[in-house]
């Protein structure tokens, strides 16, 4: 009887375990191929007028040297992924990826389902 309790014990352990890695696998997947939020010429005129210039940071009708194109507020270069970035937070060499826009909210519930299994 004490034995059947110790082993359903140690399966229930490991079966969340197993979970617990496949949901940050998941978030990590997503958060390295997402969209970054990359500025295109298609979306451009969109990211221009999605941020207000704070006009001492953020300066209207700054060029972007890489791009040439008048960059956006809260806008980065990431010289790495070679393009401009909405709301760009960092380029993480974990995931090989900015954080920005587009996936920072994967990015945050990767890191914390990562320090979860700590």
């Amino acid at each position: 009887e004490r034995e059947r309790e110790r082993h359903t014990a140690t399966f229930q352990f490991s079966s969340s375990s197993f979970v617990q890695v496949l949901v940050n696998l998941a978030f990590f997947l997503i958060a390295s191929i997402a969209d970054a939020g990359s500025i295109s010429a298609e979306n451009h005129a969109a990211a221009m007028s999605e941020f207000a210039y704070d006009g001492q940071v953020f300066v209207p009708r700054r060029l972007c040297a890489a791009c040439l194109r008048l960059k956006p507020a809260r806008s980065k270069h990431c010289g790495l992924c070679g393009t401009c970035v909405r709301r760009c937070d960092h380029h993480c060499y974990w995931i090989n990826n900015c954080v920005g826009a587009g996936n920072h909210v994967f990015f945050l519930v990767w890191m914390c389902t990562l320090v979860g299994m700590t």
